[in-house]
């Protein structure tokens, strides 16, 4: 009872961060939920060729017209709207309250349905095999017991359906050298040495409370025993992230962009599970 105790504070304690802080809503200076909110939003979100190549490449949202898809942490809807906006039918779930009135207003600004409900991933709200897609990119990690919401995952999923799952990759560029560089430079200022468990928290805020990296072993053993396929794809690698900062920021950036493409499929921050459901 205790465990269970410690398990839902944590758990209230996430949803209260993420109800106070949306996605980049600090670092955005128009109001959430307004259209020049969504506007800015999506150019930041956007703003990089190869990110939005390799998005489309996983997601592949041309080919779910018709399907009905679940995001799992749907934020502001952001994902949620490519695959609307390719005809999907789409359902949204995030635990916070924030989060599923900004997609509200995100799917109303522009004219399309969507189910919105709020909701833990580790208990979704819906009957086995309601979905053909089941989408939950940069969440996971954030809930205490994350096999638990990959369970949750498969159980909704239809026989032979889809799901693409992105948690943070603890072999990387990121993990290793940028938080240990920044953990440091703190300590220089501050004379406190932050733990790496604070800066994989921080990753996304400061006072975020939950956050976690993982191998692809890990990846792998917790998404295998539920899904017929499994295939690990690892992405994301940005010049801040590599030891190169020590020299100069203006040195990271003059990196061939082939080269950071090529290291970022070892060393990327974001791995994602791309599994097939077992018919």
């Amino acid at each position: 009872m205790d465990d269970q105790n410690t398990t839902e504070r944590l758990k209230q304690s996430v949803k209260d961060y993420w109800n106070k802080t949306p996605l980049l809503s600090e670092s955005i200076a128009a109001t959430p939920g307004t259209p020049e909110f969504f506007a800015e939003f999506d150019a930041v979100r956007e703003s990089k060729a190869d990110v939005r190549d390799y998005e489309s490449a996983i997601h592949r949202f041309d080919c779910f017209a018709g399907k009905h898809v679940l995001d799992v942490g749907c934020g502001n809807g952001w994902l949620l709207m490519k695959y609307a906006s390719k005809g999907a039918l789409v359902t949204g779930v995030d635990i916070t309250e924030k989060a599923i009135e900004l997609t509200k207003r995100r799917f109303d600004m522009a004219g399309i349905p969507a189910e919105l409900k709020v909701s833990d991933a580790e208990n979704l709200p819906f009957q086995d095999a309601s979905f053909d897609l089941v989408t939950s990119t940069g969440v996971l990690h954030h809930t205490p017991n994350t096999e638990a919401g990959i369970r949750e995952v498969s159980r909704v999923l239809r026989p032979g359906g889809t799901a693409i799952i992105m948690l943070y990759h603890k072999n990387s560029a990121q993990y290793w050298w940028a938080m240990t560089y920044y953990r440091w430079k703190a300590f220089i200022k501050t004379g406190k040495l932050p733990s790496r468990q604070e800066m994989i928290n921080w990753t996304d805020g400061k006072g975020n409370p939950l956050g976690k990296a993982y191998t692809r072993q890990q990846v792998t053993s917790m998404t295998e025993p539920y899904f017929e396929r499994v295939k690990i794809e690892v992405w994301e690698l940005r010049p801040c992230m590599l030891p190169i900062p020590l020299f100069g920021d203006r040195l990271s950036r003059k990196l061939p962009k082939r080269w950071l493409s090529v290291l970022s499929n070892y060393i990327g921050w974001y791995i994602y599970a791309i599994c097939t459901k077992r018919s």
